[in-house]
């Protein structure tokens, strides 16, 4: 018997090419109605957004909260 292993993420291989402020080797998922999280393990950081809209997909709120979690001051 083979091991067996799956997974449901994307992997950021070129932030400016996804248009993020997470950096190279970060992942995570978008679900249904504003659920989201990502994993950054250049900066040790998991973030979990949670919310319940109509909106379907992650876009329109999650991925604003994330990006403001990388927003230098």
């Amino acid at each position: 018997m083979g091991q067996v292993g799956a997974t449901l993420s994307a992997v950021v291989t070129d932030p400016a090419a996804a248009k993020t402020r997470l950096p190279a080797g970060s992942y995570g998922w978008g679900g249904i109605y504003g659920t989201q999280f990502w994993v950054d393990p250049t900066n040790r950081v998991v973030g979990v957004v949670m919310t319940q809209t109509a909106i379907i997909g992650s876009g329109p709120i999650s991925n604003p909260v994330r990006e403001a979690f990388y927003t230098v001051d």
